[in-house]
């Protein structure tokens, strides 16, 4: 056997380090659960189970300050940042334009990044 088939692909283990730790502070099923959530969100770049729901009016706001509403960025700046390097879709689709009005509907899902998701629930 060549040494080049003893190797680990760093993804394979960072899956498995992640299962143990895991399973360490939980159980095994928990970190099965979390495995495959992982690879739907990250891998796949599926939407995941539990997005958080966020109440809101449904008239005309602007890209960034629905970003704030959403608690998805800590300020106006950073949400424009974001914007602006295409890291924010809506339903989907990425939006470029910081000022532009959006206006919210229900079940609506916004996104910045990989990791930051809100649903959107109409007041």
């Amino acid at each position: 056997m060549c040494s080049s088939d003893l190797r680990t692909h760093p993804k394979e283990a960072k899956v498995l380090l992640g299962k143990t730790i895991v399973a360490q502070f939980y159980n095994d099923a928990t970190a099965q659960l979390a495995a495959a959530q992982f690879e739907k969100v990250f891998a796949q770049g599926q939407l995941p189970d539990d997005i958080p729901e966020v109440k809101i009016a449904a008239e005309p706001i602007m890209a960034s300050k629905l970003l704030l509403a959403c608690k998805l960025v800590p300020s106006g700046g950073e949400a424009k940042r974001m914007i602006k390097q295409s890291a924010v879709s809506i339903d989907g689709s990425k939006i470029n334009d910081p000022n532009a009005q959006i206006t919210p509907t229900e079940g609506m899902i916004i996104q910045v990044g990989k990791r930051k998701f809100a649903k959107l629930k109409v007041k």
